[in-house]
Formats: C-alpha cells, sequence, structure tokens
C-alpha cells in the first residue's frame, strides 16, 4: 500500500519526477560503485532520498535485472550493487 501511495505522490509532481531523475543520472553517471553508494549515502544524510528517487531506482534495478540488452556493467551496478551494497536503500 505504501508503494502505491508513493507512487501517487510521486506522478503528481512533474518537478519532483525531474529532480529525481537528475539526481540519478548523476548516481549512475558515478565513475564505480563505490562513488555511487556514496552518492546515495549523501542523499539521505541530507533527506534528499526521497520516494520519487527510490521507486525510480526500483524500477530501474527491476528492468535491468529481466533485461538481456543492458551493458553488463550497468546491469551489474544496478542490479548488485546500489540494491545491496549501498546503507541508504
Amino acid at each position: 500500500m505504501a508503494a502505491v501511495q508513493a507512487y501517487d505522490g510521486a506522478t503528481e509532481s512533474i518537478e519532483q519526477i525531474n529532480a529525481a531523475q537528475l539526481k540519478f543520472q548523476d548516481i549512475i553517471n558515478s565513475p564505480t560503485l563505490d562513488a555511487a553508494c556514496r552518492k546515495i549515502d549523501n542523499l539521505a544524510e541530507k533527506k534528499e532520498l526521497d520516494s520519487t528517487l527510490v521507486l525510480m531506482i526500483t524500477k530501474a534495478w527491476a528492468a535491468a535485472k529481466d533485461s538481456n540488452m543492458t551493458k553488463d556493467e550497468v546491469k551489474f551496478m544496478v542490479t548488485s550493487g546500489l540494491s545491496f551494497t549501498c546503507t541508504a536503500i
């Protein structure tokens, strides 16, 4: 139920989605998995790891997990790294 409410709230605000997309792109463009995790942890410390961004990361994880079209490095980062090694998620 909470995920549905978070989704409903996120889709109401295009500004939230745009801000989350910028944060997500910054995370994905990290040079290493550790750098990506630090960015997520820093967002959490600053209370900027909002439900919109978490939903975006979750959607990317689910899509990459089931895709055979994704580059191996990105697929590994999204499926293994971001979901399980970062302390904030």
